[in-house]
């Protein structure tokens, strides 16, 4: 994968999170978040192990969690 598609995968992914939180509005809750984070790396990452860790890395901090063990 080129950097390019890389770096546009991750704008995506940080994007549809954005989306999520804002659909979400008001009833979104601390629970639901990592459940957000892992749909949306599941959705964008594909079979690129590396890439949804960075994903899921950039979206846990976004949303305030800790980074999973």
């Amino acid at each position: 994968m080129s950097a390019s598609d890389r770096d546009a995968r991750i704008s995506r992914a940080e994007q549809q999170f954005e989306d999520e939180l804002e659909r979400a509005g008001e009833s979104v809750c601390i629970a639901s978040l990592p459940l957000i984070v892992d749909e949306v790396v599941a959705e964008t990452a594909g079979d690129d192990q590396r890439l949804a860790t960075e994903i899921e890395s950039r979206l846990r901090r976004r949303a305030g969690l800790h980074a999973s063990p």
